[in-house]
């Protein structure tokens, strides 16, 4: 007879914990997978981890922090689930700094942005910034991050494909064995009043159809991902999005 999943009461905050179980059991077996004919750059752990980190992540924040302030119009929030949990999510996410936040762990995350000159980081990752990422500076620089633009650059980069493999030394490299994952988001220019006067719904959002104006990027090494996802699963079971399904 066919076995049939669970169907999650709340499927972005219960998904991410079943990902995070799927990490447990199978990361022995993302141990012994190998691209054939390149098993001299290791396992497959790096894209298990990432395939699992992109619905670990991006869940809670789609279906809970994203319908901050939009409850009448979204069609997949779970905000009033609970409002206890919202207002969590809030707090943490929308008014904090990353360094605040009870899934940070010092020394792991690192940021930097520079000024976008044209670069296609599809075929090139600027040595600018693997440079700003190589600084002490970028560690204390995630820490003070606003949570809410952290969340920002690692869903954006994760729900549009922003995400580059860097090897020990920072470098882009086809052939070197991956350690870190760099998430890449870029910052558009605003509407101008100028230009768009007829249409005061955009002024003050970004236009996309310029040119970005800066580049951001956030890495973290493989395992400090896997930490991170640790503690940020164990984040929202203490925040409750978890522990309260069956209140």
């Amino acid at each position: 007879m066919e076995k049939l999943m669970g169907t999650p009461s709340r499927y972005g905050l219960e998904v991410p914990e079943r990902c995070l179980q799927l990490i447990h059991a199978l990361w022995g077996e993302a141990e012994r997978a190998y691209v054939r004919g390149q098993e001299a750059l290791g396992p497959l752990t790096t894209t298990f981890l990432l395939g699992m980190a992109t619905p670990i992540i991006t869940l809670p924040i789609e279906r809970v922090e994203r319908h901050r302030g939009k409850e009448d119009i979204a069609y997949l929030n779970e905000r009033p689930l609970d409002e206890w949990v919202a207002n969590e999510v809030d707090r943490v996410l929308v008014k904090g700094r990353l360094g605040q936040a009870a899934f940070f762990e010092e020394g792991q995350w690192r940021f930097a942005a520079i000024p976008y000159r044209g670069e296609n980081l599809a075929m090139q990752f600027p040595n600018e910034l693997r440079e700003a990422l190589s600084n002490d500076d970028a560690l204390a620089a995630a820490a003070n991050l606003p949570a809410s633009q952290w969340s920002s650059c690692l869903r954006n980069a994760l729900a549009h494909g922003g995400v580059l493999y860097l090897d020990r030394d920072g470098y882009h490299e086809h052939g070197q064995r991956a350690e870190t994952l760099a998430f890449l988001s870029a910052r558009y220019p605003k509407y101008s009043m100028e230009e768009y006067a007829d249409c005061a719904p955009l002024h003050g959002k970004r236009d996309t159809s310029k040119p970005p104006e800066q580049l951001m990027v956030l890495s973290i090494s493989e395992r400090g991902l896997l930490c991170f996802l640790e503690r940020w699963v164990g984040w929202l079971g203490q925040s409750g999005l978890a522990q309260r399904l069956a209140a």
